[in-house]
């Protein structure tokens, strides 16, 4: 069980580092509603929709990173501590934190996005 836990523990956070890399280095690809961050401000122009990419690309990377170590430390030390059992538990319990805090990341994204929107409409006045 602890190979399933240790999975797990691997493959969740791996993906997140693999989708972060991708939607970083294609950011600006054209605006789709197959790929990227897509909402209704992201999409609003060129501009909006790269840096939404890149923001959240660069998110998903290091937080990726940041939940694989935890992840496995996390497994490991339940495994210690209390077995088999207790460690798959865990990487579950971890996996759905992690797939709590993506969607937890659009609300400060979309802020983000928000006052880059602002920024560019005060340049654009003032020239």
């Amino acid at each position: 069980m602890l190979s399933l836990s240790g999975v797990f523990a691997v493959l969740t956070p791996l993906i997140v580092i693999i989708c972060g890399k991708i939607l970083y280095k294609n950011a600006d690809c054209d605006i789709n509603s197959v790929f990227g961050y897509r909402t209704s401000r992201s999409m609003k122009s060129r501009e909006n929709w790269i840096f939404a990419n890149e923001l959240c690309g660069k998110i998903l990377f290091y937080g990726g990173i940041v939940s694989a170590f935890v992840s496995i430390c996390a497994v490991f030390l339940a495994y210690i501590i209390s077995g088999e059992n207790t460690a798959f538990w865990t990487s579950v319990a971890v996996n759905l934190l992690t797939a709590v805090i993506l969607f937890a990341i659009i609300p400060y994204i979309e802020d983000r996005l928000k006052k880059f929107e602002d920024e560019n409409k005060n340049k654009n006045v003032k020239d």
